[in-house]
């Protein structure tokens, strides 16, 4: 075991993972049981196993060229109100090349508890960050002049970030919680991308949003401007936000592929998020953890993985060539054979599922530290997701 610059103990590759699958399963159990003894047998059971961890796999990240991990660590959650350095350089160790981070004014000191780690890997890294530019309702009506504000506030709320971070430029800047399709298309935020891309502090113009996602999708691949999108997206379609459950009336995730076909052909690289959160319960509702299982095959659902690993695998599997389909799994090429095994919210279990993947986004994502299965007690990175070219990821 290494000691980490932080003071803590820095687990090592193998090791970090077990501790990752122990949590999930054992999260997984203590959701579905309320027995935490036998949260506990599950968990020692995954640290028997003598699991054979795959390399993470990398893929090309839409027009951005990056060779993106397939996971993404999501900052924001795991350092709003704290440095992780261990995490953060465990989850490098892994082979997550891609964090995603977010502005003071959602994240607290996120940005800034990532820096110290910036400053040692920064040429090794790609950074994303994203700010809120205005709230407008999902149908309003923007004028220019609304616009045009907005505009301003993301170009401000962008050089506070990279104050924040301690650099001059990050690969990627947000819109975030765009959900209007008038500011999407606007002149007046591609102009002040375009600004602040000759200015050397940003290279990519993305966006987030949970709904209106479809038409939110429609009108950036119509710019031509947006090379990232986050959307939040599980294996029974469109995530909502307000409700924390599966959107009424949407189409399941392998009915979605003309959407996300459309911005993929404009050179977008999706990244899903929230795959994964539907399936938690409330104070007073219990956790949901078979929600998904009519989306995967028999052998996905006997699979040892939690609900939580299968929503972020099947979400991030990209769509195989026809001649490739039959072992293509969860984004790895045909000659990796399923085994089992999947790419899963930070475990990397290469694991056959069956109807969203060919349909998938370019990545999936997950925030580490948020109290859903997936990341338990911040120790579980986050994912991205696209076809041919695939990652996973969020903040």
């Amino acid at each position: 075991m290494k000691r980490s610059r932080t003071g803590s103990f820095r687990p090592e590759r193998r090791r970090f993972l077990k501790i990752a699958a122990m949590l999930a399963v054992g999260g997984r159990t203590l959701l579905s049981s309320r027995d935490a003894r036998a949260a506990l047998d599950a968990a020692r059971e995954v640290a028997r196993a003598d699991i054979d961890w795959p390399e993470l796999p990398t893929r090309k990240l839409g027009r951005t060229g990056w060779n993106a991990s397939r996971l993404v660590f999501g900052c924001g959650a795991a350092l709003a109100r704290t440095r992780r350095d261990d995490l953060l350089e465990a989850a490098l160790d892994a082979g997550i090349n891609v964090f995603d981070v977010g502005f003071r004014g959602y994240y607290h000191d996120a940005e800034a508890n990532l820096a110290p780690f910036l400053t040692r890997h920064r040429e090794r890294v790609h950074l994303i960050s994203k700010a809120i530019a205005a709230r407008p309702d999902p149908g309003e009506s923007l004028t220019p002049a609304a616009c045009g504000e907005a505009a301003r506030t993301w170009s401000e709320r962008l050089d506070a970030s990279l104050g924040e971070l301690g650099v001059e430029k990050v690969d990627a800047y947000y819109l975030m919680a765009a959900n209007n399709v008038d500011l999407v298309a606007s002149d007046e935020i591609r102009a002040a991308f375009e600004a602040a891309r000759r200015a050397g502090k940003v290279d990519h113009l993305g966006l987030s949003t949970h709904p209106n996602a479809e038409r939110v999708l429609d009108a950036a691949a119509a710019t031509g401007a947006y090379s990232l999108a986050m959307i939040a997206v599980t294996p029974a379609g469109w995530y909502d936000w307000e409700s924390k459950r599966v959107l009424d009336a949407s189409p399941p995730l392998s009915a979605l592929r003309p959407v996300l076909d459309r911005a993929r052909a404009a050179g977008m690289g999706l990244v899903g998020m929230k795959a994964g959160r539907a399936l938690t319960g409330g104070l007073l509702r219990p956790a949901r953890t078979g929600l998904f299982d009519e989306h995967y095959d028999e052998r996905a659902r006997r699979a040892p993985l939690s609900a939580f690993q299968k929503s972020y695998a099947l979400c991030a599997r990209p769509r195989p060539r026809r001649r490739q389909r039959r072992h293509a799994v969860a984004g790895a090429p045909a000659r990796e054979r399923a085994g089992g095994r999947g790419v899963a919210a930070g475990l990397r279990l290469r694991q056959r599922t069956r109807r969203a993947g060919p349909d998938a986004p370019y990545l999936s994502r997950s925030t580490a530290g948020s109290r859903h299965g997936t990341r338990a007690d911040g120790q579980i990175p986050a994912q991205p997701l696209e076809t041919r070219e695939v990652c996973v990821g969020k903040a």
